[in-house]
């Protein structure tokens, strides 16, 4: 996976990151790498794979009560956490810019026996209007170049329903250094996100995966800031 070290390297913050820092054509070139990761190995051979509902997911769900409704889990890879949320009776939507990734999803629902909408899009150039009750994102926001990540909250923004909730993991800054996704702080999180959303909770965690040892992460449970009458 060659490709996606370059891309981080290549796409590390600056003090004042520009919009034409990311070329579309960048975009689409760390598309096309994705595509050539999911042709060329198994899901579970890759290092964020996840069979099952992420363990932050499942609390969070029991915290809320949240039984049923609709959920979009954005830049979803493989769909294995919408899967996951339609096996619980969701109605279930999982995103990704690799149409190959988005064929294994299609395996693991058919394997699951779930109906779940696999859609080609990509999160900083949505196409999506619909809203939901649950958005989720479990590793896309921590692979976006800085200077689209205003293109991708204004998705989340779109896409979360006025009632709704947002489940969010990323890296966290605790994770040591090296080629690969971005790592963040609270402070970072809350002053990118809280512009926007209520920020209910965040918290340190851990990115299980196929890892021996899970990554460091951060988990934050987010809404639209509650109107004032």
């Amino acid at each position: 996976m060659r490709f996606l070290k370059q891309f981080f390297i290549k796409n590390q913050p600056q003090a004042a990151p520009q919009a034409s820092k990311t070329s579309p054509a960048l975009c689409e070139q760390a598309a096309r790498g994705f595509e050539d990761v999911y042709h060329s190995q198994q899901p579970e051979q890759l290092p964020w794979f996840w069979r099952d509902l992420d363990p932050d997911f499942i609390s969070t769900l029991q915290q809320l009560g949240l039984t049923q409704g609709s959920v979009v889990d954005l830049g979803g890879g493989s769909g294995t956490q919408a899967v996951a949320m339609a096996k619980l009776g969701f109605t279930a939507t999982s995103t990704d810019f690799s149409a190959a990734a988005l064929e294994g999803g299609r395996e693991f629902a058919r394997q699951a026996n779930v109906q779940v909408n696999f859609l080609l899009d990509d999160v900083t150039n949505s196409r999506l209007t619909t809203k939901f009750d649950l958005v989720l994102d479990r590793g896309c926001y921590h692979i976006i170049a800085p200077a689209r990540r205003a293109d991708y909250l204004r998705t989340v923004l779109r896409c979360l329903a006025p009632e709704g909730w947002f489940l969010f993991k990323c890296f966290s800054s605790d994770e040591p250094a090296r080629p690969g996704p971005f790592r963040f702080s609270e402070s970072e999180i809350r002053d990118f996100f809280g512009t926007s959303l209520d920020i209910v909770e965040l918290r340190k965690t851990e990115f299980p995966g196929a890892r021996e040892i899970f990554p460091k992460a951060l988990f934050a449970l987010m809404r639209h800031r509650p109107a004032h009458t």
